[in-house]
């Protein structure tokens, strides 16, 4: 069975941009059989890099990384098969060409076709995008997500008696507050906790001991030739999104 799919205007330029991509059809087949492994999007970017070689300029190769990881990411979301989305994405750019007048061309019409029904469902069953789309859902499956968090020093002054003709202020109270920005369920919230100079110590111990224990396992993980993805460690520059 098909899903419904509903394409944006980015989703519409990055499958047109890819259809009029001179053999890609060829370099799709590369891909597929690659034994490349990756648990990141932007190690992902750097295998794709390399298969590719310089057959794909990084505009293209942005745009496909963009469209596997998004749609990967939908079928593991709605639990289907590669076969059920190329339906669904087919028919949601048939959508797509009746809306735009602009897009009324047969020739470009049956490059999209023939990029998503035999480009694209190679492309999603390849281990590359396998792999690293499940450990990008890895990674991030937790009931909330973390967006923001900040340490906020808030000082306070303290006023002699109030039965003082003229207030004076007599000292600060400096304390500190944790901000929490998170999500869940796609809704936001916001935490605020107190805490004192000894807290925030604990807090930085806390922090700098589970970045040790992390580089730990790399470290370990490594030496037995294992592939290991520390959440965060390597700001992407290429990652994906819908």
């Amino acid at each position: 069975m098909s899903v419904k799919i509903e394409l944006n205007d980015r989703q519409v330029h990055d499958l047109i941009l890819l259809a009029n991509t001179p053999g890609l059809a060829e370099l799709a087949d590369q891909i597929a059989v690659s034994k490349d492994i990756a648990l990141s999007p932007s190690e992902a970017y750097d295998a794709l890099s390399r298969i590719v070689e310089d057959k794909l300029d990084h505009t293209r190769l942005e745009a496909l990384m963009r469209q596997l990881m998004g749609l990967r990411g939908l079928m593991m979301r709605r639990d289907i098969d590669s076969k059920s989305l190329v339906e669904g994405l087919s028919q949601a750019l048939q959508q797509a060409f009746q809306r735009n007048p602009n897009l009324n061309q047969k020739e470009l019409q049956v490059a999209c076709v023939q990029l998503v029904e035999r480009d694209f469902l190679k492309l999603l069953d390849s281990q590359l995008f396998a792999i690293t789309s499940k450990a990008a859902k890895l990674a991030y499956d937790f009931a909330s997500l973390l967006r923001n968090a900040r340490v906020i020093t808030d000082a306070r002054p303290v006023f002699s008696n109030e039965t003082d003709a003229e207030p004076d202020i007599v000292g600060m109270v400096v304390s500190h507050v944790l901000r929490l920005d998170y999500e869940n369920a796609d809704q936001q919230h916001s935490l605020s906790i107190v805490l004192d100079q000894l807290d925030v110590h604990k807090l930085r111990d806390a922090c700098d001991r589970a970045i040790k224990k992390a580089d730990a396992i790399e470290t370990k993980m490594k030496s037995l030739g294992m592939l290991v993805n520390i959440t965060g460690k390597r700001e992407s520059t290429h990652a994906p999104s819908n």
